[in-house]
């Protein structure tokens, strides 16, 4: 809010993340920006990728697709790597309903690891003690989409510090 108000704009966010999940979330510099990138979204016009690791050791590669309410949700998951208990997932978000990811991957049998609401408290508190994770080890780390003048646009966000320390006592 402060960049945009010293650049002489009010920065519109188009879309969220869930609380306690990290990355790229995208604002707009303009009320015309912030309706055509809010459309995209609803269109489905945007691609979304996550980092996530999740307890258990799912197949390599999968599509998960419920039904909620009226809506279809759907993702896919490709293993990064595997660990003791836990392995590191690349999610391809399809739609992104309100804590999709996580609860998909829980209904599963994945959780995603440091979620209590929809994971395991008894493993999350035992892998909070050794690792020092402090939240859901959930990180949108790409958006991309085409704007309506052609231009392909793809932003990109490293996992954080205290994901990657996270990874580093796994190792």
């Amino acid at each position: 809010m402060a960049y945009g108000n010293s650049k002489g704009f009010v920065p519109r966010p188009v879309h969220r993340l869930d609380k306690h999940t990290s990355g790229v979330i995208l604002f707009a510099k303009s009320p015309e920006a912030a309706r055509e990138l809010s459309k995209l979204f609803r269109e489905r016009g945007v691609e979304k990728g996550y980092f996530t690791l999740v307890k258990g050791f799912p197949e390599k590669r999968g599509k998960l697709v419920s039904q909620r309410e009226k809506f279809v949700e759907s993702l896919a998951f490709t293993v990064e790597k595997s660990y003791g208990t836990t392995s590191l997932l690349w999610i391809d978000l399809f739609t992104g309903k309100k804590h999709q990811i996580r609860r998909q991957l829980s209904e599963a049998g994945y959780p995603v690891v440091g979620d209590d609401v929809y994971g395991d408290r008894l493993f999350n508190r035992d892998f909070k003690k050794e690792t020092g994770l402090r939240r859901y080890f959930l990180h949108c780390s790409r958006l991309s989409f085409a704007r309506n003048d052609g231009k392909e646009i793809e932003i990109i966000s490293e996992l954080p510090g205290d994901l990657k320390r996270v990874l580093g006592c796994l190792e």
